[in-house]
């Protein structure tokens, strides 16, 4: 899902404390303490953010990765086609390196999109043509992207939002083809995609760094070093890259022109969100990304004025958002608190492959009616967050509220007989589950919830904590049987979260589970060509409750995002953990020079 009508990003929930973060803690702690009694933090003295990430970056490679820690820190150096309106609520694309929206033909299989002129990559020892200056983004850009993806050795998890759609990349990607025969430029900055079948949500696929464009020089002349390197065309390049620590980008001094938006509603220009319309952006100089192994020394920093933006732990919730306020002594600092339904979904998944789970479907219904989903809002998320019914969150088109799951009520009883009709009476004989997951003290207590939810069906855990990138690893290689995961959702439609259900996408792309099931994929497909309307909506339903029987995935819940920033932040509203970086360009900083 989510990462474009692809896989979501896939976000993680905590890691462990090791000395290091204990002592960085203790000195927080200290900080913190010296700061809020005084109820002043002084803004800061350099025009730049400092943004928090709660897991290690796996690559600055867009075309490579699916999780959200990665996506963040790419999105301030790459740019797509188009991008997300920053004000409109449901989220609405418009032109980034794209000069329109695209054009449909009355098929709907031929789309035109006109390219903006002027712009170009960043400066960069990469383009040796050029004598390192950034060449003039074309048309032929675009025709890379969809060569690099389709790249047999690259294995893009992009590759499967356009595998069958596209004309010619299949032949493409079999080595039967030097060319994807249905992308085109008519010229220099205008490209042709001819497409299978209608692709009505064309644009939503290139509004996150899945749809990054690349030059393909640079790409040729960095070879693996692209990992750790980021040369696009965004507002920021990337200067320093440690992607286990700190990732810092500085403003891009040949960035296009690009300004604040125009449009947004009453409530927007009431609360001065358009005060900075039509002017250039980004605001500020620099960003850097500062990556915690603990949540704890995140929010106290931020509370320190470190950070210029958080999420709030689970543990100070009750003390520090209590009844969804801010505390007293947040309200004192002058934070700004938004509050809003994610657009992501907590599962169970299984490994459709494994001759066990995999293999036996009142397995995985025993599983599913003995989660306490009510148990795990209210411990695991301190009642922040709503009880999901299927993989479609509610953020997205195709969310009803009226589907509801055959498995969302809890049934310790139903759950034990389904266990004997599957042939382990109680679990006897059943091993335990290979569950891996990554690795924190928030992570530990919900799979401490979850061993004790599920011994009570006879069902054990063989847990297994990890790193990020290790277990994004084994999630790829379907080395599990069942595992805990989010799931963050990039556009604002079902497209995203079906790329989860068809068996195009299996692992290693973002299909997870492995799931197949033609009739499935042929309602995905159907999903993905339909226009918005009864029709659609009604195939939609058709697919949710085949998926609901089956189970590769078991939905949990939907998180509520609690978002913060800094008094000194301005134009802030409710970010998406998933865009702060692709949104940053539009966030000011009111230095303390600058209030003088």
């Amino acid at each position: 899902m989510g990462f474009d009508g692809q896989r979501s990003f896939t976000y993680r929930k905590g890691m462990t404390t090791t000395r290091t973060s204990l002592e960085l803690l203790v000195g927080v702690l200290l900080l913190v303490a010296g700061c809020t009694s005084k109820r002043e933090i002084s803004a800061p003295t350099e025009n730049a953010l400092r943004i928090p990430l709660e897991a290690k970056v796996t690559s600055l490679d867009p075309h490579r990765t699916t999780d959200a820690y990665s996506s963040v820190s790419q999105s301030v150096a790459y740019e797509s086609l188009f991008q997300f309106h920053y004000l409109k609520v449901p989220m609405t694309p418009v032109p980034a390196l794209a000069e329109s929206m695209p054009v449909f033909s009355k098929d709907r299989k031929t789309l035109t999109i006109k390219l903006k002129k002027g712009v170009h990559f960043q400066d960069d020892p990469c383009f040796t043509s050029t004598g390192g200056k950034g060449p003039e983004f074309t048309a032929a850009d675009v025709i890379y992207f969809f060569e690099r993806i389709a790249e047999p050795k690259l294995a893009s998890p992009v590759f499967g939002t356009f595998e069958h759609k596209v004309v010619g990349i299949d032949e493409f990607h079999a080595g039967k083809a030097k060319t994807v025969a249905g992308v085109r430029a008519l010229d220099p900055y205008t490209v042709e995609v001819r497409t299978v079948v209608p692709m009505p949500r064309f644009a939503l696929d290139f509004t996150d760094t899945h749809g990054a464009i690349l030059s393909k020089e640079c790409v040729q002349n960095l070879g693996e070093r692209i990992n750790t390197y980021a040369v696009g065309t965004g507002p920021f390049k990337i200067t320093e890259a440690n992607l286990g620590s700190k990732i810092v980008a500085v403003r891009n001094p040949t960035f296009r022109h690009d300004t604040y938006p125009n449009e947004g509603s009453a409530e927007d220009r009431k609360n001065g969100l358009l005060d900075d319309a039509g002017k250039t952006v980004p605001f500020v100089d620099k960003i850097t990304f500062e990556i915690f192994a603990e949540r704890q020394p995140m929010w106290l920093k931020f509370k320190a004025g470190q950070l210029n933006h958080s999420k709030i732990p689970k543990d100070f919730i009750p003390t520090e958002l209590a009844g969804g306020k801010p505390s007293a002594e947040l309200a004192a600092l002058g934070v700004q608190h938004y509050k809003r339904a994610k657009g992501d979904v907590t599962v169970n998944i299984f490994n459709m492959d494994d001759p066990i789970w995999g293999k036996n479907k009142k397995l995985r219904q025993a599983v599913a009616l003995a989660m306490d989903v009510p148990q795990i809002i209210a411990l695991g998320y301190s009642g922040q967050a709503i009880r999901a019914q299927s993989m479609v969150d509610p953020t997205q088109y195709g969310y009803d509220t009226n589907f509801h799951s055959r498995w969302s009520t809890r049934d310790v009883a139903k759950a034990k007989q389904l266990m004997a009709e599957a042939g382990y009476p109680d679990g006897k004989g059943l091993p335990p589950i290979d569950f891996p997951s990554a690795d924190g003290t928030t992570q530990r207590q919900f799979n401490e919830m979850t061993e004790r939810q599920l011994a009570e069906i006879g069902v054990t855990l063989k847990t297994d904590m990890l790193t990020w990138p290790e277990y994004d690893a084994r999630m790829r290689q379907k080395q599990f049987q069942m595992t805990m995961m989010g799931e963050a959702s990039s556009v604002p439609d079902i497209d995203d979260s079906t790329q989860l259900w068809h068996s195009r996408n299996a692992a290693p792309g973002p299909n997870s589970a492995s799931y197949r099931n033609p009739v499935v994929d042929s309602l995905v497909e159907k999903i993905e060509a339909l226009d918005n309307g009864p029709e659609r909506m009604a195939v939609i339903a058709k697919a949710k409750a085949i998926m609901d029987d089956d189970l590769p995935y078991v939905a949990l819940v939907h998180r509520i995002g609690n978002q913060f920033f800094q008094k000194w932040v301005k134009n802030t509203t409710f970010i998406d953990d998933l865009f702060i970086g692709c949104f940053a360009k539009y966030l000011r900083v009111e230095t303390a020079t600058a209030k003088k």
